[in-house]
């Protein structure tokens, strides 16, 4: 005795058979129509529980299907068969209420599943909860134009946070990608894909302790002290962000790679407790840190440094340079240099060495994390410390992190003293320490990217 009625919507009939042929050993009574034009005639006299319709067919679509069932079937639920290609349909579909995606090709187990949940009856629907969502990793997709196959399964995520976030399977590993139809999909706004978490580590390429030992299977952190850390700190970036005159592709971009770096430090245990200790410190110490990565994500985009891999260990070493500080008596945090007694501006200027030494111990970091955070402040003619490094002797990505300080110090005191324009104040203040003490090349990159806006 069959169970259920599937109506199948499909032109190919060699997938139509293999598809009748699969659900009847599923115990599923079936009905194959060729297109969208049968299956309204067949609907009313079949009466199924669940169309199982492809998205692109000749003439009417599965999109088209889909809005026909909203407004003459809307109790009918409908699993739409995608495809990479079909990318674009599937963000329409979610919007129009689909009740699930099988991404082609899929196996018999892949399609019970989904099958089984798109008939049970429906929870009360919520949004989707922070854990789910913190699953998955944006990828910008100009990173996919590579004509090379995928290796990883490609998600897209439709909703939002009023309604709730899903993120839909739209191509396997595997899969052939088409140049053409992804520039196709940035031309028509699409800026991101997401993978799953654990595929984000292998598709950054970070080899490198920062990513090879971290989010090992131990993880005794809450759920919810995991989440509130996270959406604390994403808080800070976007607050942040929205305040700089900086393009939308940069605030794009530089909102991705934040994201996913905080996403990967929250998910092992030792950098969990690092970033966490780091928030309890100081407001100010933490909202300075993620300014900071904020900063030099920008300088680095802005210099050339196009892997997403070297980005995020930009955006890392940044969003920790003064994890040495949490070893510093709490007064020192807010105080300025100029007001700090002898023995205070001493103890002050260990804190670079100090994180160092913090960092160095828990075994997660690379050498050029260590490496920026023990040199954020020195200075290109020997004047900085805790070594008086010069030149060459100070790492590449220090560089950087040393302008995006010195350029959030300046322009947070800006603020404070409620000056007309802090963003001129800190570019103005940077631009003097150019010529003997920072980075030329940095220093220009940041200018360039609040000029690139002036002009827009």
């Amino acid at each position: 005795m069959f169970n259920k009625k599937i109506l199948i919507v499909d032109d190919d009939p060699h997938f139509r058979d293999i598809l009748v042929v699969c659900l009847k050993r599923m115990n599923f009574e079936t009905l194959a129509a060729d297109g969208v034009q049968q299956a309204k005639q067949t609907i009313g006299l079949f009466g199924p529980d669940l169309i199982l319709t492809d998205a692109q067919m000749p003439g009417e679509t599965g999109i088209d299907l889909l809005k026909y069932m909203q407004s003459s079937y809307p109790e009918i639920p409908c699993v739409m068969m995608t495809g990479f290609s079909d990318l674009l349909d599937s963000v329409k579909a979610a919007e129009l209420g689909a009740s699930a995606f099988l991404t082609k090709p899929f196996r018999e187990a892949e399609l019970r599943e989904v099958l089984q949940k798109a008939l049970s009856p429906a929870p009360t629907p919520t949004p989707t909860s922070t854990s789910d969502s913190h699953e998955y990793c944006q990828i910008v997709i100009d990173d996919f134009i590579s004509g090379q196959n995928l290796k990883y399964n490609i998600f897209i995520r439709v909703g939002s946070k009023l309604s709730g976030f899903r993120f839909i399977k739209v191509a396997h590993a595997g899969e052939d990608i088409s140049l053409d139809r992804i520039i196709v999909y940035k031309e028509k706004g699409l800026t991101h894909l997401y993978i799953l978490m654990d595929d984000f580590r292998a598709y950054i390429g970070l080899m490198d302790k920062l990513v090879s030992n971290a989010l090992k299977p131990k993880f005794n952190i809450s759920p919810e002290k995991k989440a509130k850390l996270l959406n604390h700190t994403l808080e800070l970036i976007n607050q942040e962000l929205i305040s700089l005159p900086i393009s939308t592709e940069s605030f794009e971009h530089v909102s991705s790679i934040l994201d996913t770096t905080i996403k990967l430090m929250t998910s092992d245990e030792e950098t969990f407790e690092l970033l966490d200790s780091l928030e309890k410190l100081s407001e100010q110490v933490f909202s300075h840190s993620v300014q900071v990565s904020i900063y030099s994500t920008l300088i680095a985009k802005e210099l050339g440094w196009e892997s997403a891999a070297t980005q995020m260990k930009v955006a890392t070493a940044a969003l920790i340079h003064d994890i040495g500080k949490r070893q510093l008596p709490a007064p020192l945090f807010d105080k300025r240099r100029s007001k700090m007694t002898a023995d205070e501006l001493k103890l002050y200027e260990t804190h670079p060495q100090r994180g160092y030494e913090i960092l160095a111990e828990g075994s997660k970091y690379s050498s050029d994390i260590l490496q920026a955070v023990l040199h954020h402040h020195e200075r290109l003619n020997g004047s900085g410390f805790p070594n008086h490094n010069m030149g060459s002797k100070i790492i590449p990505l220090a560089y950087i992190i040393a302008v995006a300080d010195e350029f959030a110090h300046e322009y947070e005191k800006s603020k404070n003293e409620k000056l007309e324009n802090p963003i001129t104040c800190a570019t103005q203040h940077i631009l003097s320490m150019k010529s003997d003490r920072l980075h030329g090349p940095s220093v220009d990159a940041l200018v360039t990217i609040f000029m690139k806006k002036s002009k827009q």
